[in-house]
């Protein structure tokens, strides 16, 4: 098993520390497979730019993968990521 850097343990402690980030990673680990971004809007009730920010931390700190095709997105857990 890999060793964290101090940043990606920064990176990956600010995007959980948000609820809603949170909330995103446990619907993403009740899923069989991948989710699309909309489900997220849905579930949320929040804006497509709200739920996108919170996706984009989650990517960045390395939890999420969001392969797109065209202009959408379905996002799943990052295997094996840490």
């Amino acid at each position: 098993m890999a060793k964290l850097t101090d940043k990606q343990v920064e990176r990956i402690s600010s995007a959980t520390a948000e609820r809603r980030r949170f909330e995103i990673l446990k619907d993403l680990a009740s899923c069989e497979s991948s989710m699309g971004c909309g489900s997220s809007v849905d579930k949320h009730g929040v804006s497509h730019a709200t739920i996108s920010h919170h996706l984009k931390e989650l990517e960045t700190a390395g939890l999420i993968e969001i392969p797109r095709e065209g202009k959408f997105g379905n996002v799943s857990l990052r295997g094996g990521a840490y």
